[in-house]
């Protein structure tokens, strides 16, 4: 079972998101994510995270990370 500080920690990211950029690029999106930037850009590419190629380079919606967080978060996912 999960510590009450991680359960919480969606919040804390969302703050510190609120004051940053509308997008991330692929590696600042998985710092945040605590991922390898790998794993981020097969989370764009199988459509769990929403991004987008501009001037060549991909850049994720600050929001798309929030929902995919949301989606994940362990409150809102079903028991197994």
């Amino acid at each position: 079972m999960a510590r009450q500080s991680e359960l919480f920690e969606i919040e804390t990211i969302k703050k510190e998101m609120s004051k940053g950029p509308c997008f991330y690029t692929v590696k600042d999106a998985a710092d945040i994510l605590k991922v390898n930037y790998i794993t981020l850009w097969r989370l764009i590419t199988f459509g769990e995270i929403d991004g987008s190629k501009i001037g060549g380079t991909w850049r994720i919606p600050a929001n798309a990370l929030i929902d995919y967080l949301e989606r994940r978060h362990p409150f809102n996912m079903e028991d197994r």
